[in-house]
């Protein structure tokens, strides 16, 4: 437990494992040490349980987009 109101809990139960924030509406956040500058690379948000921002290679996901169906065409290099 980490935090003066045991905020965040973590336990293994099943092979699975839980990391909780367990103050209500609070976010989750993973950030990263990019060449110095600390980044954020993942949010979860408390107040809705959805992931708010998200940067996955080249594709950076943050704010209200909905994306119903999207096709990719690849091309075999000549």
């Amino acid at each position: 437990m980490i935090g003066a109101g045991s905020d965040i809990t973590m336990k293994l139960s099943s092979d699975d494992f839980t990391i909780a924030q367990t103050t209500a509406d609070k976010d989750i956040i993973f950030t990263v040490n990019d060449g110095g500058t600390t980044t954020e690379a993942l949010r979860i948000k408390g107040s809705t349980g959805r992931i708010e921002h998200l940067r996955v290679g080249d594709l950076t996901v943050d704010g209200t987009n909905t994306v119903t169906v999207t096709y990719t065409h690849l091309r075999a290099h000549e």
